[in-house]
């Protein structure tokens, strides 16, 4: 995984040396979103956490205005309310812990 976001140009140098650092499992699922033809999100996954349900590792996130729609929408009321059981919570509380740029 890390080695196919080294040569990405859209990422800045500091959050590519932010990824390249921060400790990752050996083996991830990565889920792409893309618009229009280009990746504007991913989702990394722990591959072998599955039954513990702590899954979810961190997005990568390529485009700002994206970015800046999930951190805000993430803390919002409602979305706030999903059960910590369900598996999205994870993924939205880390939008909702990441600072609003």
């Amino acid at each position: 995984m890390k080695s196919s976001i080294n040569g990405d140009e859209v990422l800045s140098p500091d959050y590519l040396r932010e990824l390249r650092l921060e400790r990752m499992p050996r083996f991830m699922w990565r889920a792409t979103a893309e618009c229009e033809g280009r990746v504007v999100l991913d989702l990394l996954f722990d591959a072998t956490d599955i039954n513990q349900g702590a899954f979810f590792i961190r997005a990568i996130e390529y485009d700002p205005a994206l970015s800046f729609v999930l951190r805000v929408a993430s803390k919002a009321q409602f979305v706030q309310n999903t059960p910590k059981t369900d598996p999205l919570w994870r993924v939205l509380q880390w939008f909702a812990d990441q600072p609003v740029l």
